[in-house]
């Protein structure tokens, strides 16, 4: 009996340890919305990470959580600490104005990584503009656990954050 619970131990623990082969090395997601405010108000927003905070949606998960912003424009940083949202930085990697920021986000806590994430600004014909929060992350052999799950998890924060991107930029008529 013993022989047979140990060969089921060892099947098993051969399963968790292989099965990441056989996983995704790289996950990719992407969010989307409509705002009814010009390419310029947007980006303007989008581009200053002064303004992040107002609008990230995983501080408003972590209010005791703190941040700070080093620099403007290209090269600036945007540093978090929380205890729910763990510890990192982003830092602004290219801008080309009224269309795209690209930043390149460092975790260090709780699991030190690194993810590429762009806001993609488009004007429409409409004079709204559509906001395109994109992320890529090559994952370790045992993240790519997490990646069966990041769109579902991390998809909804990128939803509520350009919702409230939305709210804090679209211009309402009075």
């Amino acid at each position: 009996m013993l022989k047979k619970i140990g060969l089921v131990l060892v099947a098993v623990a051969f399963a968790i340890l292989a099965f990441p082969n056989v996983l995704p090395h790289a996950v990719e997601m992407e969010r989307r919305i409509t705002i009814q405010s010009p390419p310029a108000a947007v980006y303007a927003v989008l581009a200053d990470f002064h303004q992040y905070r107002s609008w990230d949606p995983f501080s408003a998960n972590d209010p005791e959580s703190t941040s700070r912003v080093e620099g403007q424009g290209l090269g600036s940083i945007y540093a978090w600490e929380g205890e729910k949202i763990g510890r990192g930085k982003m830092v602004m990697k290219d801008l080309q104005e009224n269309a795209r920021v690209d930043v390149l986000l460092t975790f260090e806590k709780p699991f030190p990584s690194q993810a590429h994430s762009a806001w993609i600004v488009n004007a429409l014909d409409n004079g709204d503009t559509e906001v395109v929060w994109q992320l890529q992350q090559d994952l370790s052999y045992f993240q790519r656990y997490m990646g069966l799950i990041m769109d579902g998890v991390v998809g909804g924060n990128f939803e509520t954050g350009l919702a409230r991107l939305k709210a804090k930029v679209e211009v309402k008529p009075l």
